[in-house]
């Protein structure tokens, strides 16, 4: 979920040409906004999800968002933690960048 929190904090910070050039170059699927997991073919997910924006009270940016996305999002959601990761252990900057966010979105 920090992967995330990291994307929707740079989307936050991108005008709304670049937001609307972002959807425009990530696949139709995926999303600028975390949309959890499907609660019928990932609920181990969505449950560790739960427990961390309520029990743990991590990630409250989550809070009152329905994060069960009804459609499978894990194999999507490694691909992109995958890029996070690289992209994350070579930057040296605090935010993502547009290349950088429709980079991991492509993934």
């Amino acid at each position: 979920m920090t992967m995330w929190r990291n994307i929707e904090e740079a989307c936050s910070n991108l005008s709304d040409h670049e937001i609307n050039e972002l959807v425009a170059g990530i696949p139709e699927q995926r999303s600028i906004t975390f949309q959890g997991f499907d609660a019928g073919e990932e609920p181990e997910f969505l449950f560790i999800a739960l427990f961390m924006i309520e029990k743990l009270e991590l990630f409250r940016e989550f809070d009152y968002r329905d994060i069960n996305s009804r459609t499978p999002t894990i194999d999507d959601y490694r691909a992109m933690h995958k890029a996070f990761d690289t992209i994350s252990s070579q930057r040296k900057r605090s935010h993502l960048t547009l290349k950088e966010v429709t980079g991991i979105l492509n993934a």
